[in-house]
């Protein structure tokens, strides 16, 4: 099946057309073309002027490590020192995944999220 839309510019200047990109449902679409961003995507770890919590949860979400994070720290610091940390004591810690706030590491048959949260672990408001 071809539909007829005409050529549409993308980021970088590089024109598409919406059938070169195809939805699992078949329709055109754009949203899996090359060099496109969601617009206003802000990287999650940046500074903010609120608290954050560096939490370690298992693989059943269950937080076994809290610490209490200042305003204005430097998160991607805590992250990466996190993922040093666990990695010297034998853990095969992931890359921070862009534009999250989290990473996994494993080591034998054990699993951990390291995760900056901006609610305290068990206080989250109920909706």
């Amino acid at each position: 099946m071809q539909y007829s839309i005409p050529n549409i510019t993308g980021y970088g200047g590089h024109a598409h057309t919406a059938t070169q990109f195809r939805a699992c449902c078949g329709r055109p679409c754009l949203r899996h073309a090359p060099h496109m961003s969601r617009r206003g995507a802000t990287d999650s770890l940046n500074p903010v002027n609120e608290p954050r919590w560096l939490v370690i949860r298992d693989r059943y979400s269950r937080a076994i490590e809290c610490r209490a994070l200042e305003p204005k720290t430097n998160l991607r610091g805590v992250m990466e020192a996190e993922r040093a940390r666990r990695a010297a004591e034998g853990w095969s810690v992931d890359t921070i995944p862009k534009n999250c706030s989290f990473c996994f590491c494993d080591r034998d048959n054990e699993r951990l999220c390291i995760a900056i949260e901006c609610y305290e672990p068990g206080k989250a408001p109920m909706r």
